[in-house]
């Protein structure tokens, strides 16, 4: 062995490059691979949970909102049972407890509900001013509004409960609700208590027993609507027995031998 050699036998010195560095080895480069390999499968786990959580929270969102709005329609269909029931004479007073967050609901002006009893003398006409009870989230609209329920998603609007306009070829009986909202006409808050009392029911038509404004001496009763809830009335009454819209213009009639016309007043209070 010379003097000046200090490698031993059995051992190899790292390779160097002609500046004195140290080159890399192929363990080395599997290293790097292992812990690069290790941060890219990370970032897509991390990623992918990420993406899972958000979808999957907006989802469940959506379930709730619509489960929410499922609460409401029955509660409404409900109420407008109760609200019935006043008109009915059945009981001065029905309230109940809604659970309204994140909607509202409210009372206010919708439109009109013009009815026309024809007789073979003369005719006669009025314009009720009807308001809605609603609840609104976003683009849901829940309405109780002139004896009837209806529901409005994204511009379309259908019935879930038809108003009480009633045609045979022998009598119409037409009941007309409208609401007054007492102190506050909109709510907003976890549970909200809807109440109504019955103010009063007149009997709109015959005017008498007798003479040209009895009830036999109709020979028509014609409905026009005008409400945001149009398009719906529209499609109940086209259903409905008895009605037709000769003109096409939205106002319907029902031809029959006698005709009774109702109105109902119920105070709503919201607390």
């Amino acid at each position: 062995m010379r003097g000046n050699d200090h490698t031993t036998a059995g051992s190899t010195a790292a390779p160097s490059d002609r500046s004195g560095g140290l080159v890399p080895t192929g363990r080395s480069d599997r290293g790097v691979s292992e812990v690069l390999g290790f941060a890219l499968t990370l970032a897509i786990v991390v990623g992918s949970v990420a993406l899972v959580f958000g979808v999957g929270l907006g989802a469940l969102e959506d379930v709730n909102q619509s489960q929410q709005d499922e609460n409401a329609e029955g509660a409404f269909v409900h109420l407008a049972n109760r609200f019935a029931e006043l008109g009915a004479d059945a009981a001065p007073y029905r309230a109940g407890e809604f659970s309204v967050a994140p909607g509202r609901v409210g009372v206010r002006d919708v439109g009109t509900l013009e009815v026309e009893v024809a007789t073979n003398a003369s005719t006669h006409a009025e314009t009720f001013t009807l308001r809605s009870l609603a609840y609104t989230r976003e683009d849901t609209r829940i309405a109780f509004e002139g004896g009837g329920l209806f529901r409005s998603d994204r511009g379309g609007v259908v019935t879930r409960s038809a108003p009480p306009l009633d045609c045979t070829a022998e009598r119409a009986l037409l009941t007309v609700t409208t609401l007054n909202a007492t102190d506050a006409t909109s709510r907003s808050a976890d549970v909200v208590t809807i109440s109504g009392r019955h103010d009063q029911t007149t009997l709109w038509y015959p005017f008498d027993r007798v003479g040209n404004a009895n009830a036999s001496a109709a020979t028509s009763v014609t409905v026009d609507i005008s409400s945001p809830n149009e398009v719906a009335w529209r499609r109940t009454l086209d259903e409905a027995d008895g009605w037709t819209d000769p003109d096409g213009d939205g106002a319907y009639t029902c031809t029959t031998g006698r005709v009774y016309v109702r109105h109902v007043r119920i105070d709503v209070t919201l607390v």
